[in-house]
């Protein structure tokens, strides 16, 4: 009974996986709604018909140290095809929604099915038709031998594609179009998302100080070497050092380039 309580739980966030792949679209809620709810119940009534049914022959084995049952009934067909139902409604309908959905030329169908999870709905799909299986054999000794392995498996492949999905979301879509650069704002709250830096040369008017280019006094006199660089540029900033060639044409001592000289 909790086996079926806990499919039950899986199908639901199946189901959530799905509509999220819909992007919520009500109609598509509504409808995997009422296949999950119709296959749940019709899957407990017959598990506890089953029950009920073969409840004489349940009996203790002290060498399985555990119940075992002597008999069989279809119902336990029953009880694995209900759930199946709902399952094959959920591979119908992530394919159809892989089909679609837009997508570049570049992507595939089977990409887009792959990211949807269609290989773990598939999976989940294979495991509850081994319980049918045997259940279809109406052999007491086989009819659950494989429920327990399912349900283990069921587990952990829900819970390894639920992984890849929150890894998936997290990761930049191959099939959504790139993002327009955004505009700075006037007001120098805006996002520039290509930013680039242009590298402008200065040339030697703004890097180098030219007595013969500077009348400081405004008659013409030229200030010979008391005038620093930095001063007639108007900058804090140091200047960065001249060529040596630049240097020695212009015939001036090294201290008036490098005042800490």
């Amino acid at each position: 009974m909790f086996g079926v309580i806990s499919i039950g739980i899986a199908n639901v966030l199946v189901l959530l996986r799905v509509v999220l792949l819909w992007e919520d679209r009500p109609v598509v809620f509504k409808f995997m709604s009422v296949g999950f709810s119709t296959g749940f119940i019709a899957q407990f009534v017959c598990m506890i018909i089953a029950n009920i049914k073969l409840g004489p022959s349940i009996s203790w084995s002290p060498i399985a140290k555990m119940c075992i049952i002597s008999s069989s009934t279809p119902l336990y067909i029953a009880v694995w095809v209900s759930p199946m139902l709902f399952e094959v409604l959920v591979l119908v309908s992530t394919a159809v929604n892989a089909l679609d959905r837009p997508r570049t030329a570049q992507t595939r169908i089977v990409s887009a099915l792959h990211s949807d999870g269609v290989a773990y709905f598939f999976a989940l799909t294979i495991l509850r038709s081994l319980n049918l299986a045997m259940a279809a054999t109406a052999n007491p000794s086989l009819t659950l031998m494989t429920v327990f392995f399912v349900w283990a498996m069921t587990t952990t492949v829900l819970n390894r594609s639920l992984l890849n999905f929150r890894v998936s979301n997290t990761k930049p879509s191959s099939t959504s179009p790139p993002n327009p650069p955004r505009r700075g704002s006037p007001f120098g709250t805006g996002h520039l998302s290509n930013s680039t830096v242009k590298v402008v040369d200065m040339d030697d008017m703004t890097l180098c100080w030219d007595p013969e280019r500077h009348d400081l006094d405004g008659n013409g006199d030229v200030d010979a070497g008391r005038h620093k660089p930095s001063e007639s540029i108007g900058s804090s900033t140091r200047l960065m050092r001249l060529d040596s060639r630049e240097r020695s044409r212009r015939g001036l001592p090294e201290s008036d380039w490098f005042p800490d000289v």
